[in-house]
This record gives C-alpha cells, sequence and structure tokens, in this order.
C-alpha cells in the first residue's frame, strides 16, 4: 500500500511495453502468491522482489526494499530508506525514498520522506503520518508534493498547478479470525506545460482498494481483493487549437481459498476478473490504447520435499475478450481467445523467513516454454 504520485513520464511517454494476449495470465502465475495480498498500511522492514521473462525482449520486475534504523536506545528517532520498482498501466517506474521518523509514543509516528534524484528539480517529498497497535490495527495517511522544492529549476516542463497526492490506508482486526486492510491515493487534476514541445497536458487519477482475509481454520484461510482506477488525461497545443483526451477506467477483484492439509501443505484454489478500458488518443509518447475483460480461474498445491524445499505447481486458466489500438494509425490487435498456463516454483526456506524461488512456467495452449522467474524475500 503505497502512495501513485503523478510523474512526468506517465505523459510524456506512456506504457513503453505493450499488452497482448497472454500479458496479464503472465504476470498472474508470476505474482500469484504475491504480498500485495497481505501488504500492510505500515509494513515491516524486508527485502522482496519478482523478476522475470514474460516476452522474448520483456522483463518483468517488482521490487520492495524498506530499512528502518534507530538513531537512539528509545526508538523515538529513526532513519527509513525505502525502494520500489515496479509497473502500472501507465509503464514502469521507480521510488527511491529515504528520511527521518519520530515516534512520540502510543504507536504514533511521523516522518518525512524524500524521492531522491540526481535531478534536484524531480525530487518528490512525502510527509507522513502513522499509528499502530500491539493488535496490529493500523492507520497511515501521506501526502505526496511532486518535485516540489526546485520546480522552478526544470529546463523542460513547467507546472501550472501544483500536483499533490493524497493517501490513506488503514488495517482493522475486528476479531482474531478476520482481517480487513483498505487504501486511496487521489491525485487531484495536475497541469503541465512543456514549451519546447508546444504542448500541455492535464492529468488527474483515483485509485483505491479494499481485501478482507477470514481464517476458517488453523490451516485454513479465505482472501477477497477489490481494486480500481480512474484517470483522465487530456493533451493541447500552446501554439493552436488542436486536443485530445484520454480515459482510463480498470477494476479487478479477486478470491483466494487456502485449505491446509496432509501430507499436502496446503491446497489453493481461486479466480480474478479484470476490466481494463482505455479510451481516446494517444497522449504524450503513449504507443497503445487497450481494453480487455479477463476472466481467470487457478488451483494449485504446496507440497514439501525436505526440510527447506517444497514444490507449489500451479494452473492458470484465462479467457480474455478485448483489443488494443496501437500506433498514429490505429491498428486494431484482437485479443479474444483462452489460455493456460503452469508454474512449477521450487522455493529453498533456509529457515529464518528468508524464501528464494525458482519459477519455471509451460504454456498449455501452445506447447511451449512460458518463461522463468526468480523471486526472493528476505524479512529484516
Amino acid at each position: 500500500m503505497e502512495p501513485q504520485p503523478f510523474r512526468q513520464e506517465r505523459v510524456l511517454q506512456g506504457r513503453t511495453f505493450q499488452y497482448n494476449d497472454e500479458s496479464f495470465i503472465q504476470r498472474n502465475s508470476f505474482t500469484a502468491r504475491a504480498s500485495e495480498f497481505h501488504a500492510a498500511p505500515v509494513p515491516r522492514d524486508h527485502i522482496e522482489g519478482t523478476g522475470g521473462s514474460t516476452r522474448t525482449r520483456e522483463l518483468f520486475l517488482d521490487a520492495s526494499v524498506k530499512v528502518t534504523r534507530q538513531f537512539d536506545d528509545e526508538g523515538t528517532l529513526d532513519f527509513q530508506y525505502r525502494f520500489r520498482r515496479s509497473e502500472d498501466f501507465d509503464g514502469r517506474y521507480t521510488r527511491n525514498l529515504i528520511g527521518i521518523g519520530v515516534h512520540p509514543g502510543g504507536g504514533f509516528q511521523a516522518r518525512l520522506m524524500a524521492d531522491v534524484r540526481g535531478d534536484k528539480s524531480r525530487i518528490d517529498l512525502q510527509p507522513e503520518l502513522g499509528w499502530q497497535d500491539d493488535a496490529g490495527n493500523a492507520a497511515r495517511f501521506a501526502v505526496v508534493l511532486p518535485e516540489y522544492l526546485f520546480n522552478s529549476k526544470q529546463d523542460e516542463g513547467q507546472y501550472l498547478s501544483e500536483p499533490i497526492t493524497l493517501f490513506s490506508a488503514g488495517e482493522w482486526h475486528p476479531s482474531s479470525d478476520s482481517t480487513l486492510r483498505g487504501y486511496i491515493s487521489a491525485s487531484p487534476e495536475t497541469e503541465l506545460e512543456i514549451p519546447s514541445l508546444e504542448r500541455r497536458f492535464r492529468d488527474e487519477s483515483l485509485q483505491g482498494g479494499a481485501s478482507i482475509q477470514y481464517r476458517l481454520s488453523e490451516r485454513s484461510r479465505l482472501r477477497w481483493l477489490a481494486e480500481g482506477l480512474a484517470t483522465n488525461r487530456h493533451e493541447s497545443a500552446t501554439t493552436s487549437n488542436r486536443s485530445a483526451t484520454m480515459e482510463r477506467r480498470a477494476w479487478r477483484s479477486r478470491i483466494a481459498l487456502t485449505l491446509g492439509g496432509d501430507p499436502v501443505s496446503q491446497w489453493r484454489l481461486g479466480g480474478e476478473f479484470l476490466s481494463l478500458s482505455e479510451k481516446g488518443a494517444l497522449i504524450g509518447g503513449a504507443q497503445q490504447l487497450s481494453s480487455r475483460d479477463e476472466h481467470l480461474v487457478f488451483a494449485g498445491l504446496t507440497t514439501p520435499l525436505s526440510a527447506d524445499w517444497h514444490f507449489a505447481p500451479e494452473l492458470f486458466v484465462s479467457h480474455v475478450d478485448g483489443e488494443s489500438i496501437q500506433g498514429i494509425d490505429r491498428r486494431r490487435t484482437d485479443h479474444d481467445g483462452t489460455y493456460a498456463k503452469v508454474s512449477l516454483p521450487f522455493t529453498w526456506s533456509p529457515g529464518n523467513g528468508a524464501q528464494l524461488t525458482l519459477n519455471p512456467t509451460v504454456e498449455l495452449h501452445s506447447a511451449a516454454f512460458g518463461g522463468g522467474n526468480l523471486r526472493v524475500r528476505i524479512p529484516l
């Protein structure tokens, strides 16, 4: 659960990779059990990452690092580093935050973080307030001020309206068996002018989600997740009346049931529905508009191979109804079809909470190798 602030690359470059028939079943086979299902508003320190091949010339990467070190024995002042490299519907992005935190007591904390870059004009400020009790209930509020300190030093662009992102997240445990989580990230309209391109851009977005986890028994759990996103984007020429707009609406709902067993340690069943609609014009350097409804079901099991190794094969079947529009000539590509894939991850767990997973995959619909990925998880 992290803010998604405005970044200039959204409007100037757009998504630098393109979605195809298998883009989302590929990403699901890499991240089906990743931490977004149980991400906390105030996450613990960790190193976590997934990287793998999604196409011949395309690499999927989702990496996260959070490290906190106290300045004093009482823990009232600390230094924190956060790193995130991932992707969204606007393309790949990196956030590299450093800052200090103050803990006045009662589970409260206040932080000032900065997303630092070599170009000072692109530094974001991010003040935060957080709270967490002994039961795990938590709340976090953040304001992101993109490129706040040195906007006047920019050579290429000037903001005509100051960008800001408002973020809040919470976690509540109504009982010992249930957990509720939610977040919202809102970026009101931002207006950016690039004189060298003779272009002016406007962008606004709203994103939010909620999840429920319920423990059915000691080793069985039911999880449900829902997320939604809305983006409106406008481009106009500063020397003429030409203009263009783009509208994106996306939402997904995912449910997963985990059942304990013996000698098989876990069974997993679930499904996901994804709806993505991108309409309008190609803004900035964008190369593709994609719309699709995708239904996914998955089933798998986890079985131990030894004290340190386990094997967790999983089957994914996806049905897609959709199409993409590419290039200024607006070529249409049909994505309709049914696709199936098996992931075959082997995980080494040395006993300190760390995990290393090698995950080759096989495409059943084409009887071909479906790429592989590597996952690392290290709690700190």
